[in-house]
């Protein structure tokens, strides 16, 4: 007859060997190194990619969250995982190209832009488009709106699925759900921007027509003629009529710029308050696009 107390100590080792079991199979990592590598150059693009690609793919950002996408360098944790890349997604137009050429002489990788289906607004200044001479003053900021983010997460769903046929349930179940999200996110926007008192609005650089179209502002000028060019006197004077006859009580600024001589201006001449607007993001801890697309409609709110 076996004891009492031998059942119970064979009980408990069964007991200890079957949770020892679950514990391997759940603690054990995923190979990361199978997975496909996306590469995105900027972090709107590589939050919209995180989103659809969830735990199937590694993205990695190519350009430094508060860096100007216009001059960097590539690091060597960056050299290396480009020679693991299987796909950037790039914006074009001018504004990450410099990054994709760098890119492209560590490895030839497949580039997939992801303005299929947008409709591409021109600069308001015709002068403005310094991104890239042969980009025919195309305005490459198309992300900041909402509809063109979910264009966007279609055209990197869609790649994806070329790429990895089989997780496209998991693309296409993530895309589902993220397309709710910015479903929900656009009706906020649009309400807190049909609230705004002051819809007309001066920026430092021609970055935020598409904002303003899909929200309905009016981006009425900007202070750079061109990317990082200063006005002339005669620009100073113009700007100067414009704020008068619109009531601009606000002139903004953006992160990525490193001279504050235009806020200062600004500031100093005509009196305004300067505030912040961020058409790239992703330097707070734990940022989104959604969140980023908040704090520029917030911003506007706040010139009222």
């Amino acid at each position: 007859m076996i004891k009492p107390y031998l059942v119970f100590l064979l009980g408990g080792l069964v007991t200890l060997f079957v949770v020892s079991l679950l514990l391997i199979n759940f603690d054990t990592p995923i190979d990361n190194s199978k997975l496909p590598t996306v590469i995105t150059t900027i972090f709107p693009l590589t939050d919209i990619t995180k989103q659809i690609a969830g735990t199937s793919a590694n993205v990695v950002q190519l350009i430094p969250s508060g860096s100007s996408p216009h001059s960097f360098t590539l690091s060597p944790q960056q050299i290396s995982s480009l020679s693991k890349a299987d796909i950037i997604f790039a914006i074009g137009h001018g504004l990450d190209d410099s990054a994709v050429a760098s890119a492209q002489k560590v490895k030839d990788i497949p580039i997939t832009l992801v303005d299929k289906d947008i409709q591409l607004n021109k600069f308001i200044n015709p002068d403005a488009n310094d991104h890239n001479t042969s980009a025919l003053n195309i305005d490459p900021h198309y992300w900041l709106s909402v509809p063109n983010a979910a264009i966007i997460a279609k055209t990197i769903t869609d790649r994806l699925i070329e790429l990895d046929p089989s997780n496209t349930t998991t693309y296409n179940d993530n895309l589902a759900l993220y397309e709710g999200q910015l479903e929900y996110l656009e009706r906020e926007l649009q309400q807190a921007a049909f609230d705004a008192e002051q819809k007309s609005f001066i920026a430092i650089h021609d970055a935020w027509s598409y904002f303003a179209d899909q929200y309905k502002l009016n981006l009425v000028a900007v202070y750079e003629p061109s990317e990082g060019k200063q006005p002339s006197i005669k620009d100073i004077q113009r700007l100067g009529q414009i704020i008068s006859g619109n009531k601009i009580t606000t002139f903004f600024t953006e992160p990525q710029k490193q001279s504050d001589a235009g806020a200062r201006l600004m500031r100093e001449e005509f009196k305004l308050d300067i505030g912040l607007l961020d058409p790239i993001g992703g330097v707070l801890e734990g940022d989104s696009y959604a969140e980023l697309m908040q704090r520029n409609i917030q911003a506007i709110n706040k010139t009222n």
